[in-house]
């Protein structure tokens, strides 16, 4: 069966155009529970993209009781569902009065038979979805009608829809704000449905069992039968059996006969006949890490150029091909030496200048001031990979690093901020205590007239003192009141002393 390439023309458009930046853009909000001196707290916290460093924390007092054992449940719709030993609660945390809410009776626990999604509540057989409206400050209690009997979770998306399922069928239940709704999917078997989201930035999603095969979306809903696509295409059997590989580009489903069903979400047209999403290839291997398919020994990173056989990738300098495996971005790694995947040429080149084995460190995503993902190299040097394909050193080390969640420290040093600085800290003891963000402008004016300014105060201890270091001066400073950093609230207070002091 012929393949024709469809070829798209897409037309750029010279213009100018201005997108304001805010630092509030980057971060997220996360509640915890805290307890001090026989109190209970809901904290509210603005973290960073680093994950742990804290620019605003908010709080209420929950209860003057510990033994009531406050949990937080989740969070759905601007609301918070707590729990006690007795009871269900919520906090509405819609607005910017978050200081001023009180947690608001729900349920007794002795009267709810199941929850569902945080927000559904079962008494006496009966489904209740619970709302909040924010502006009149009145809980609503909405019956929900036609709920499936002992459903079952299986998948639950970004948008939250939630795909469940019960002896007598597959469901989607979608919640919004003001209600939820289960409709039954047809022809899916509850005992072999498998769900699969191929990448983050695919709509589609992948909805099968044994003989019905969906394309879907992150709500779960237009489901689009492509069963009949395999079996115009040859496909016998059955679905769950098929194994899902996906590497960047490369997506698909290999089978038992060694046949790789590559898929390909904006479709393939063929001659005479409907497009299809998904195209077998014969008699295919992959490489070590199944990042590369082999296909009548070419070499493929994407399943679009697998199909069409094109833009296949030159291994020729590669000492051993089948073993390949992706370590981080283009760069590869056969077992002996590592190779740069040249997309212009579409051809690997040896790197020559690293040798042995090479261990990966995680970035750091602290805003404008982090760490680019580096790696160490036999034990005695660490480097980055720079984005026009080189290697560059950072700096020679000894032993062991160690992982400070905002920084990494070796020997007398850390490497934190994008800079090496030594530490005053003793290396065996030190540990991370918690961070606090400054933000001294926080957005840019709308057309990048006024610089984003942010800067952070780490907090580290070691078995006998406390430091803090500041991104302003890239400097560690000692603090002799190791209470400081007891909490986000005194750590803050600290950092608000600092803030404008000539250095």
């Amino acid at each position: 069966m012929r393949k024709l390439i469809v070829l798209m023309f897409v037309l750029f458009l010279n213009s100018q155009l201005f997108a304001s930046e805010c630092y509030h853009y980057h971060v997220s909000t996360k509640y915890e529970i805290q307890v001090k001196n026989n109190e209970v707290f809901l904290r509210q916290n603005t973290v960073d993209p680093n994950g742990v460093s804290i620019s605003q924390s908010n709080k209420i007092q929950l209860s003057f009781n510990t033994a009531e054992n406050w949990k937080i449940d989740g969070v759905e719709n601007n609301m918070v569902f707590l729990s006690t030993n007795n009871a269900y609660y919520f906090v509405s945390v819609e607005g910017y009065n978050f200081n001023e809410q009180k947690p608001m009776f729900l349920f007794k626990k002795s009267e709810v038979e199941n929850r569902f999604n945080n927000n559904m509540f079962q008494q006496n057989g009966q489904w209740i979805f619970v709302s909040y409206d924010a502006w009149d400050k009145k809980i609503h209690k909405k019956k929900v009608p036609s709920v499936p009997e002992n459903i079952q979770i299986i998948a639950k998306t970004q948008n939250n829809a939630y795909l469940v399922k019960n002896n007598a069928g597959v469901y989607v239940g979608n919640f919004q704000s003001d209600g939820v709704s289960f409709t039954k999917i047809e022809h899916l078997n509850p005992q072999t449905t498998q769900f699969i989201i191929p990448n983050y930035y695919l709509d589609a999603y992948l909805l099968y069992d044994d003989d019905t095969f969906y394309l879907t979306n992150i709500n779960i809903e237009n489901n689009e039968d492509v069963t009949n696509e395999f079996k115009s295409l040859g496909f016998k059997g059955d679905f769950t059996q098929l194994t899902f590989i996906k590497s960047e580009l490369l997506s698909g489903f290999k089978d038992k006969n060694n046949q790789f069903w590559a898929y390909v979400e904006a479709g393939i047209s063929l001659e005479n006949a409907d497009d299809v999403h998904f195209y077998p290839i014969e008699n295919v291997q992959f490489t070590k890490d199944n990042s590369l398919l082999i296909a009548d020994n070419k070499y493929y990173n994407s399943s679009w150029g697998a199909i069409y056989q094109m833009e296949n990738i030159d291994v020729s300098k590669v000492n051993n091909p089948n073993d390949l495996q992706n370590i981080n971005g283009s760069v590869y790694y056969d077992g002996l030496y590592y190779y740069w995947l040249n997309y212009e040429t579409r051809a690997f080149e040896k790197e020559a200048t690293l040798v042995g084995h090479l261990m990966m460190f995680d970035s750091v995503t602290s805003y404008q001031h982090g760490l680019s993902s580096f790696f160490s190299l036999q034990n005695n040097a660490l480097y980055y990979f720079t984005g026009d394909q080189k290697v560059k050193k950072i700096t020679a080390y000894s032993g062991t690093i160690k992982d400070v969640k905002v920084a990494y420290a070796f020997n007398d040093k850390m490497y934190i901020d994008d800079a090496i600085i030594p530490s005053p800290l003793n290396f065996e003891t030190l540990e991370f205590v918690q961070s606090v963000v400054n933000v001294e402008q926080g957005c840019d004016g709308g057309r990048g007239q006024i610089p984003v300014i942010v800067h952070y105060y780490h907090f580290f201890k070691d078995a006998t003192s406390l430091y803090v270091y500041a991104t302003k001066t890239q400097t560690f400073q000692k603090i002799d009141d190791q209470k400081v950093a007891t909490n986000f609230d005194t750590a803050y207070q600290w950092v608000q002393t600092q803030v404008g002091k000539k250095k």
